[in-house]
């Protein structure tokens, strides 16, 4: 009530001329925030757009089903594509320099480290990374482990009784991170499942 009685007061005062000039100039301000908005909007789909041209292409060629990749990306990067973590992974699958030299090796391919900051290069070497992961651990879920936490982590895992019964699954994730990640991981999974239609 008391900024109405202040604005009233305000406009009272100023001629209609500046009444005018003051309100095209806030219609003008508004236009162009909501022309920024729209901008921005259009630039968000395109590039969704482009991530999932990319996101299709790899999963036909490593057989990795897309709401997996989409979730994976989701938790690891958000969708940023330039997204760095402390452990200098890199990109929107958040490759790693380790990571990286066994992708290599695997597609017979040079690839730079800066080359993760790329979306359609880090996605096919994340989907090349994770589809090796999947066909030596058979499970998913051990396979997701592995790519968080890294293989040599979860091989220990896997030959103590503690954390797996029969050296494939893992009933128990010591580390506090890996564990969280996994189940973020298949929260995103079910939900990119429900977008896919993929069952």
């Amino acid at each position: 009530m008391k900024k109405s009685k202040f604005l009233s007061s305000l406009f009272e005062k100023m001629p209609s001329k500046q009444v005018l000039t003051f309100f095209l100039v806030l219609l003008v301000i508004f236009n162009l925030v909501l022309l920024g908005v729209i901008a921005q909007d259009r630039e968000e789909k395109r590039f969704l757009k482009e991530i999932e041209r990319y996101v299709d292409s790899s999963c036909e060629e490593f057989g990795i089903p897309k709401a997996m990749v989409f979730a994976i990306i989701k938790t690891e990067s958000n969708f940023d594509q330039h997204a760095r973590s402390s452990a200098d992974a890199r990109g929107l699958m958040q490759i790693t320099s380790v990571a990286l030299k066994d992708i290599n090796r695997i597609l017979s391919e040079d690839y730079t480290f800066t080359q993760m900051y790329d979306p359609e290069i880090n996605i096919r070497c994340g989907v090349a990374y994770l589809s090796v992961l999947y066909r030596k651990y058979e499970i998913f879920d051990t396979a997701f482990a592995a790519y968080n936490a890294g293989q040599g982590n979860v091989d220990n895992w896997l030959s103590d009784s503690r954390y797996s019964y029969d050296r494939k699954q893992l009933y128990h994730i010591p580390f506090k991170e890996t564990k969280n990640y996994v189940k973020k991981v298949n929260h995103y999974y079910q939900e990119y499942q429900k977008q896919y239609g993929e069952n």
